[in-house]
């Protein structure tokens, strides 16, 4: 067994080993954002595991982000989409200031309209 204590993968600094599974050995690290993880070493060492999982979270926000443009001034049946909300619901997506024949109807994300 390689041991990665103390070493930096991506935004993953190792701490200490936690457990081997049958196959594979599970490793405690501190991301960079400030949070503590147990991830596969195998995972870490090839670049498939980056970070605690904060920077899926940020990129699918930013992806949000550029594709929110997209959707203002569309029309959905009666709703006209005014802008984006700042808000995310709980499943991460987007929220978006509607407005139905002249009044503005509220928040919801796409999946609702």
């Amino acid at each position: 067994m390689m041991d990665l204590t103390g070493h930096k993968y991506n935004m993953l600094t190792v701490l200490s080993f936690h457990s081997k599974t049958s196959e594979y050995n599970k490793w405690i690290c501190s991301c960079d954002c400030g949070r503590e993880c147990v991830k596969y070493g195998h995972l870490i060492r090839a670049g498939q595991t980056i970070s605690c999982g904060c920077e899926k979270i940020r990129r699918s926000i930013e992806s949000g982000k550029r594709n929110a443009a997209s959707l203002v001034g569309k029309r959905f049946g009666r709703l006209v989409v005014i802008e984006r909300d700042n808000g995310y619901n709980k499943h991460k997506k987007a929220m978006w200031l509607l407005k139905v024949s002249g009044k503005t109807h509220g928040a919801s994300d796409s999946e609702r309209f």
